[in-house]
């Protein structure tokens, strides 16, 4: 989602025929960071606001299509499940993001020593 956050990003300020550089530069950092923090955090903000809440009452649940209840939160509550959410994002992703950041310049540096 990153390419496409930055296309969008970069689609929209072009759109807005900024007067100068910096000004271009500006915008396009604030609408990557607005994308990249929607596209990063959207799960967390869904568990947290929304999960749960919509579904309606006993006997009159809403209904996708008329077929599919909607999602609902463990019995023991919401934050179960916003804990899980954040322990992937803040220690899964992260520590993926530093391997791919380590192995990827040491795997370039070992396939060049045997070229």
């Amino acid at each position: 989602m990153n390419k496409v956050n930055r296309h969008v990003a970069l689609f929209l300020c072009d759109l807005e025929k900024p007067r100068s550089f910096s000004e271009q530069e500006k915008n396009y950092t604030i609408k990557v960071f607005t994308f990249q923090f929607f596209t990063h955090f959207s799960s967390l903000i869904y568990i947290a606001f929304f999960l749960g809440r919509i579904n309606g009452r006993p006997g009159s649940y809403v209904r996708v299509a008329g077929k599919w209840r909607l999602e609902e939160c463990h019995p023991s509550g919401c934050i179960t499940d916003l804990f899980i959410q954040m322990a992937v994002i803040m220690i899964l992703k992260q520590t993926l993001s530093n391997l791919v950041e380590y192995l990827l310049p040491l795997i370039g540096n070992i396939l060049s020593d045997f070229s």
